[in-house]
Formats: structure tokens, C-alpha cells, sequence
């Protein structure tokens, strides 16, 4: 049976004999969750480092470098900012709000003006509903039912307050007003967390006129799911290629190596007159233990370990009550001992394979003359 994020802490809390307690919120009981996978994580990859393993494939140019977020996702980072037009087709560029558009009637006011995805009117304060996936507003897009009705200022609000995000449209104008980020002096982001407000502000005369509006958000490259390296190799090439044992040997060393610092994987020696990198890689690595939202279930190769989570858990939920740990610290560090145990129980001898025949093994067409040596027919 699948066991669940919610299956971990509530079996952390009866270890800690405070399944009733009102002293945690369930974010906090989610990141002691959290925290305690990734703990138990590193005690099963130490043992168990080949179970995780995985490989990816992925090409360096002539700079000899490459990121690990965009060899272990696959995924690109966006453009840098900013864009001078939108990039139409690539799939980390979304429409927004996915359902619908921004808008309703603007009313004949000087003040701010907030609307709602699919609104039916105009609010004098902030609505703080809309949470857009993490990413970089890149172009914002208006356009009135028939004219703008007054001029007016189309302003991106996040958590309650203006951003550079702006544009601004004359009285008169019909048919699609867009504004791409080129216009603004700098990025514009939001964290996934953060509530986005679509504005409208009119200038000197106000009148009553109707609009849709929508964005374009850049979608931020993923998290790197990268844990630790376990051996790189190049295309074509029978010899792996070993890491630095120091990041001063980088440019004193016979024959390529590399060396991990951050997000950045880069190849050694780089200087002038050195061989090219460039060309296609496999990086075998461990990835990261995964986060887990609500609802989500453990991997199956961390859930056997449920026991030694939960118990981790406990412990961080006792010592927030400022109880005795001393019993469950003794039964985690049993448990931990146990996945060493497990590991070498895991272990069996590769049986030696004996010939069924007098030709097996051999290609088709070659004997054993039972002397050591085989030979044609």
C-alpha cells in the first residue's frame, strides 16, 4: 500500500506520543516531514549509492562548462532579460490565466483599479486571488472592447504593490495594446507564492470602457536534481573522465578533468591552444531525495525505510517540546545500523557459470577439444 506524507507524520506523532498536540501547523509537520527524508536519504545513498543511481546525456560547447539544472531537467533557463520579442512557440513561455482573461469595465475613476480573472467589475483595492506559477512576467496584453475609453496606465501588481510592469495606452486606441518587458528597466518575477494583481489606472479624464487582458510569463528552469556525481564520459570515448582532486590543479593536469563547484560542471584545462570539450557527455549521478507536497506519495525505495522517517520526525517534534529525545535518538541510530545490515544481506555471490554442452559458450561453429583449447570444425 502506498504510503503518503501524511502516513509519515502521523506516524511520527504517535512515536512522539503527541498525535493530539495542537503545537504544530501542518506546514511545519510537512517540512519536519521533509527534513527527515532527506536525512534518512543520506544515510541509505552512503549504502545504497548504486540503487539510486541514474544517467543523463548532454552537450557542452567550446566553454567547457554546463549546468547541472539543465543536465539533470533537460530543461533550458530562460533567456536572459530582457527579451527584445516573444518567443512564440516555446513551450516554457505560458499564456496567463490558463482559463480566461483578466477583465470587465474599467469605471469613470482616477484611482487605482483591480480586476479579477473573469471579473464582472472593477475593485478600488487589491485582490491578492491570483498566484501565478514561479516565473518572469515578459509581456503584458490588453485590448479593449471597441476603444480605451481615457488614457490609461496598465500596471502589474505584486502582493499589494505596483511593479515596473507597466504600460500605457492612449485615449482612442483599439485592437490589441501589447508591452513587452524590453520597455521596462528590470525583470519582473514571481515566486509561485506570490499573488498577482492586474491594474488599470486612468490619467487626467476617466470614462467607462471595457477590456480583456492577459500575460506572458517565462517559466522558471526547475530545481537541479542533482545530489552528488557518480562518473562522467564522454561520447565516443572508452575512458571516463576523472574528477580534480582540487580545483588548483585545473590548468596542471595531463588529459581532461572535472570539477563540480555549485550548479556548474565544467572541464579542465581551459586555455588557450587546449583541445576543445565541446561534444555530447553521460553523467551518471544520484539525484536529490524528492520534496513532498500534500498528498503525495514516498518513492518506494525510501518507504521501506518508514520506521527510521518517522522516528526522525518524532524526534524533531519532541525537541520543539523541549521532552527527553534519549530513547528514540537510541532506536534511530539501531535503525540506521539497519540499513547497513540490509545491505549486506542484499549481497550474494555470482554463481560461475559450467557448460550444459561441449559448445556452449563458445560462438557457433567452435568445439572443446577437452584439452584447454578449442578450434574450428
Amino acid at each position: 500500500m502506498p504510503v503518503t506524507i501524511e502516513d509519515l507524520i502521523q506516524a511520527g506523532l504517535e512515536a512522539a506520543d503527541c498525535e493530539k498536540s495542537n503545537n504544530f501547523s501542518a506546514d511545519e509537520l510537512r517540512r519536519y516531514a521533509n527534513e527527515s527524508l532527506s536525512e534518512v536519504y543520506d544515510e541509505i545513498v552512503i549504502a545504497w549509492e548504486s540503487y539510486f543511481q541514474q544517467s543523463a546525456d548532454f552537450a557542452i560547447d567550446d566553454s567547457g562548462k554546463a549546468s547541472l539544472r539543465q543536465i539533470t531537467t533537460g530543461i533550458q533557463a530562460p533567456d536572459a532579460f530582457p527579451v527584445a520579442s516573444l518567443p512564440i512557440g516555446n513551450p516554457r513561455v505560458v499564456l496567463m490565466p490558463i482559463a480566461g482573461v483578466f477583465g470587465s469595465t474599467v469605471s469613470a475613476l482616477l484611482t487605482p483599479q483591480f480586476f479579477d480573472v473573469n471579473g464582472t467589475a472593477s475593485h478600488t483595492t487589491p485582490r491578492l486571488s491570483f498566484i501565478p506559477p514561479a516565473g518572469r512576467i515578459i509581456q503584458i496584453g490588453v485590448t479593449p472592447n471597441s476603444t480605451v475609453g481615457a488614457p490609461s496606465d496598465v500596471t502589474i501588481y505584486k502582493n499589494g504593490q505596483p511593479t515596473v510592469a507597466t504600460g500605457f495606452m492612449s485615449s482612442g486606441a483599439s485592437g490589441s495594446q501589447n508591452f513587452l518587458e524590453n520597455t521596462w528597466p528590470e525583470p519582473v518575477h514571481f515566486n509561485g507564492e506570490d499573488a498577482l494583481d492586474f491594474v488599470i489606472q486612468e490619467r487626467s479624464s476617466a470614462a467607462s470602457w471595457a477590456f480583456s487582458g492577459i500575460l506572458f510569463i517565462w517559466l522558471d528552469q526547475p530545481d537541479s536534481l542533482f545530489y552528488k556525481e557518480a562518473g562522467l564520459i564522454k561520447s565516443d570515448c572508452s575512458d571516463p573522465i576523472m574528477p580534480l582532486d582540487t580545483y588548483s590543479q585545473r590548468n596542471n593536469v595531463q588529459g581532461p578533468r572535472y570539477w563540480i563547484a555549485g550548479d556548474t560542471l565544467s572541464i579542465w584545462p581551459q586555455f588557450p591552444g587546449s583541445a576543445t570539450h565541446a561534444g555530447n557527455y553521460t553523467l551518471d549521478y544520484v539525484p536529490n531525495c524528492p520534496i513532498l507536497e500534500s498528498g503525495d506519495t514516498v518513492p518506494p525505495e525510501l518507504a521501506r525505510w518508514r520506521e527510521l522517517i518517522s522516528v526522525t520526525i518524532a524526534i524533531k517534534c519532541k525537541t520543539k517540546r523541549d521532552q527527553d529525545i534519549s530513547s528514540l535518538t537510541a532506536r534511530q541510530l539501531k535503525l540506521i545500523e539497519g540499513i547497513t545490515v540490509a545491505k549486506g544481506k542484499r549481497k550474494k555471490e555470482v554463481r560461475r557459470m559450467q557448460p550444459m554442452h561441449n559448445w556452449d559458450q563458445f560462438p557457433r561453429g567452435w568445439y572443446w577439444n577437452g584439452r584447454g583449447r578449442y578450434g574450428g570444425w
